[in-house]
């Protein structure tokens, strides 16, 4: 049997944690196509309205996308994540929504259309922004995890020489807080950057039945050679009816999203998730992250980059270093010290009194949390 090859990439040293010289060999097969038309084809482009013109371009932006519809159509790629059909001929909400968001309406009255495009085309995608600190070098389940999608993106040529379906699938999971969806988020980011990706996020059954039922299709027609990324938040949730799960297996299994497709879900509760799904072809990467796979320079390092300066040493034996808080504790931990200009051991005493107060007196919902 064939392995996949390693391919050697050199390390990055850039400040912003890109992940651009790990992927060069990805490069060479992700970019926006060149220019065709398809009828009947929508793609909601801004992040406040939905605008259907009956005739785009393919050339879809790299991006957060929902699935979503119209009164016009059955499937919209939509910038936000919304049930609302906007009215198209209502020219004035257009306005109001433009004024409040700082632009011109004076010159959308005059150039219409030809204005949002612009807009369009001066907004960068900023998913997330650069300011993220690299948990995936200090917990040693999401560093396997990160080397493993890099290696997967680098080797598309292995898997068309050997008639594979270029498609990958990734199930992170464990308690809430542990740092699963910020990985994938900034993840997301750099793969938007780098290679143009086009993201999807699933964050119900009924976007796994829009997809299902129009958009798989729609997707197959228009995007080539494009890296399509599907983000699942809490798979439990989704899988727990009969209508999510038997859809989700259908997206997992589809022909019409054999290549260029990653998928990337969490779920807090992996006992909720039926079997099937897991199996391999579905789920490629089963990946526990916990707060003690992080090693010891962790919390030191990230009390660095939180408040930008050295670690004192009077914390040294302090016991929220030597505890192994989870990221979102330890980011609670130095914010609320921060905010309120107390020490951080006097701030682990408020966090542990409240993650006491959670503990007894509220029912437990880890299974709602991502």
């Amino acid at each position: 049997m064939q392995t996949l090859p390693q391919v050697k990439s050199s390390p990055s040293n850039s400040s912003d944690n890109s992940i651009a010289p790990l992927i060069s060999e990805a490069k060479k097969h992700f970019q926006i196509n060149a220019s065709k038309q398809y009828r009947n084809v929508i793609l909601d482009q801004q992040a406040y309205l939905s605008f259907p013109p009956h005739i785009i371009h393919n050339q879809i932006p790299a991006g957060v996308y929902h699935p979503s519809s119209t009164h016009h159509e059955n499937f919209v790629l939509s910038r936000v994540s919304t049930r609302n059909n906007y009215n198209d001929d209502v020219d004035q909400d257009m306005l109001d929504l433009l004024a409040a968001l700082g632009e011109e309406p004076d010159t959308y009255r005059e150039l219409g259309t030809d204005y949002i495009r612009q807009i369009q085309k001066e907004q960068q995608i900023n998913y997330l922004g650069s300011n993220y600190f690299p948990t995936h070098k200090y917990n040693l389940n999401l560093k396997r995890v990160h080397e493993g999608i890099i290696n997967f993106l680098n080797n598309k040529e292995f898997y068309e020489e050997n008639n594979l379906g270029f498609k990958r699938s990734i199930l992170l999971y464990g308690s809430h807080g542990v740092g699963k969806s910020r990985y994938f988020e900034f993840l997301v980011y750099q793969l938007i950057k780098e290679l143009s990706a086009i993201t999807i996020r699933i964050d119900s059954s009924q976007d796994v039945k829009l997809l299902n039922d129009y958009g798989l299709l729609t997707l197959n027609r228009v995007i080539e050679n494009r890296l399509i990324i599907l983000i699942i938040e809490e798979v439990a949730s989704i899988v727990t009816g009969r209508d999510g799960h038997i859809g989700l297996l259908n997206i997992l299994d589809n022909s019409l999203l054999r290549e260029n497709l990653l998928v990337l879900s969490t779920t807090n509760t992996p006992s909720r998730i039926p079997s099937n799904v897991l199996r391999n072809q579905r789920v490629d990467v089963l990946e526990e992250i916990r707060a003690d796979n992080y090693n010891d320079q962790f919390p030191i390092d990230f009390y660095q980059f939180i408040f930008q300066e050295e670690f004192p040493e009077k914390y040294r034996d302090s016991e929220w270093v030597e505890m192994k808080l989870n990221p979102a504790d330890l980011k609670e931990l130095f914010l609320y010290a921060k905010i309120n200009d107390v020490d951080i051991d006097t701030s682990f005493k408020q966090l542990k009194k409240r993650n006491r107060t959670v503990e007894n007196r509220f029912q437990a919902t880890n299974h709602l949390g991502f």
